[in-house]
């Protein structure tokens, strides 16, 4: 219990301690990426693109490198093979062998073998054999599981923290996070991708929530924001042509605010 994090992380836990304090702790640990809560670094509003009359495409300036893989973020504390291990771990709930697992953590089966041994012998990973197999789950009542587990949905906890502020936002029609994060596929270098449906684009209010926002997904997570927005006129003339990303919010788009499924019904 004097390294209570060492089954996670394979190493002391002081890097992760470090961390989990309030301060910029990125020196601690050249491979540790867990963002701080620092304050909002300053944003650069700038239009990259302008396609039309409608569409408008804002990224936020990178300030600092640190950022968490989205689509695995226990890898940015337990890199390699222990990290997709139990990435892997965190999301079955039900006792699997140790091929299904390493098969489930994209891993070759002789390279995790050694690391769910250690695993086991820290009781982060229970073991019971069935027959002639040996079946591992997450031991869910240890005391570093809790932390895993939370880790293991900072892309649940992203998509929460958008939804409040956006709908907060009357002027907000609708929007969807797509792309990458939203199909659960994204890593350290993957954009946020963002869509609005707003009343009135140029409304400097808008654009000031807007840069205030880029510049908070930034720090919760390290990743730029990539928006689009567009008016209800634009919006409408999108759907009318059939165009792919359309589709593409109908498939793997999570709504964040607004009547969504009726904007999207328009499509049809």
């Amino acid at each position: 219990m004097n390294r209570p994090l060492r089954g996670v992380l394979g190493c002391p836990a002081t890097t992760l301690a470090a961390a989990m304090c309030n301060e910029p702790c990125r020196s601690a640990n050249a491979n540790l990426h867990v963002p701080c809560r620092r304050p909002a670094a300053a944003a650069v509003l700038g239009r990259d693109d302008l396609i039309g009359d409608h569409m408008i495409a804002f990224r936020i300036n990178p300030d600092y490198t640190a950022a968490v893989d989205l689509g695995s973020p226990v890898l940015d504390v337990a890199p390699s093979v222990r990290g997709a291990l139990l990435q892997a771990l965190a999301r079955l709930e039900a006792p699997v062998t140790r091929r299904q697992l390493a098969a489930a953590a994209r891993v070759a089966p002789g390279n995790a073998s050694a690391v769910i041994e250690d695993l086991i012998r820290s009781g982060l990973v229970t073991e019971t054999v069935a027959g002639r197999s040996s079946m591992v789950v997450l031991n869910r009542g240890h005391l570093a599981a809790g932390p895993l587990l939370a880790l293991a949905g900072l892309r649940g906890e992203l998509i929460r923290r958008l939804r409040e502020r956006l709908s907060a936002w009357s002027d907000v029609r609708g929007a969807w996070l797509f792309g990458s994060v939203a199909r659960g596929e994204a890593h350290k270098q993957s954009d946020v991708d963002l869509l609005m449906v707003a009343d009135d684009l140029e409304q400097p209010d808008l654009h000031e929530r807007l840069s205030q926002l880029q510049a908070d997904v930034r720090v919760w997570t390290g990743n730029d924001l990539q928006l689009v927005e567009h008016s209800p006129i634009s919006w409408q003339r999108l759907v009318r042509s059939k165009n792919p990303l359309v589709e593409q919010l109908r498939l793997d788009g999570i709504a964040l605010t607004g009547d969504t499924t009726a904007l999207l019904e328009r499509a049809k």
